[in-house]
């Protein structure tokens, strides 16, 4: 999500990525890749069987997760998908009768029209704009949006246990280190923390009161090592390239040159079968419904 400039330093960073046709099919690849690995689009311990109910996807992006569901719930579902900006939404010709897409910054105070509105809110992968490891403001607004009752499903990547491996012992990661080294450099100049989302669900059920209906972990296979290291790799250099357009001391502490050298090593050793994974985190949360009064 592009971050207004007025927004930026206070609760989230401005969105790291672009928003250009690279980056929307990074993010088709993202969905294929949750899709594939968790084996589901909206967790099953969530009741799809009634009519009628409604649903928002949060930093919908391209709207594929939103469009994706849509063709496994009942047609009478109202389906919305929110982001800051409407760069990478589909022509609203394209969406089925009950799908739309509107611009939503929700980080921001919400309008009365979206409290209480909703019976499933998903969010996915906001672990890079959330600033300083603290997603209760971010959480708030999303339980807000919920009807009691209603079912929060938070789909997270855990980057603070992203790691590298080698095939065996002759392949190096010499150069992969060296990227994993100017990652942690970066994310923290710009004041990004990982913890929080190996701590969801505590913090879900702590500090905003939410049942956890459900909460997984899901490591690599070696079916997705491979399209998983090509979307990680992808993603670190649309990151790190952005960075160094937006941020003077950053360009400065890594040359062109440099970050080229860099890359073309890192692209050498995935040749050879190093791969990259970050464990992928769902907490499945009901808001609780009021209880009626004992006569």
């Amino acid at each position: 999500m592009t971050q207004k400039e007025s927004s930026v330093g206070k609760e989230y960073v401005q969105y790291v990525f672009s928003r250009t046709f690279q980056e929307s099919v990074r993010l088709h690849m993202q969905n294929w890749m949750f899709k594939e690995r968790f084996g589901y689009l909206l967790h099953p311990a969530i009741p799809t069987s009634a009519h009628s109910l409604s649903l928002v996807d949060v930093g919908c992006g391209n709207g594929h997760w939103l469009l994706d569901v849509a063709d496994n719930l009942p047609s009478n579902w109202m389906l919305h998908g929110l982001d800051i900006v409407n760069n990478s939404f589909p022509a609203k010709e394209y969406l089925p009768d009950n799908v739309s897409l509107s611009i939503r910054d929700v980080f921001e105070e919400l309008p009365e029209d979206l409290v209480g509105k909703f019976d499933v809110v998903h969010i996915r992968a906001f672990g890079l704009i959330v600033k300083g490891g603290d997603p209760n403001h971010l959480c708030a607004n999303l339980i807000r949006m919920l009807k009691p009752g209603g079912y929060l499903q938070w789909d997270e990547v855990d980057a603070h246990r992203a790691h590298f491996v080698a095939p065996n012992p002759t392949v190096s990661t010499l150069f992969t280190d060296k990227m994993f080294a100017l990652w942690h450099h970066v994310t923290g100049k710009i004041g990004l923390s990982f913890r929080w989302p190996g701590n969801l669900a505590p913090i879900l059920q702590k500090n905003h009161g939410l049942e956890i209906v459900a909460a997984h972990r899901y490591g690599p296979t070696n079916k997705l090592r491979k399209p998983a290291t090509d979307g990680w790799t992808m993603g670190f250099d649309e990151f790190f390239c952005n960075m160094m357009r937006r941020d003077e001391d950053i360009a400065k502490s890594v040359e062109p040159e440099n970050y080229c050298a860099l890359m073309e090593g890192v692209a050498d050793e995935l040749m050879h079968g190093v791969t990259i994974w970050c464990d992928l985190v769902v907490v499945v949360a009901q808001k609780p419904k009021p209880r009626t009064a004992k006569l």
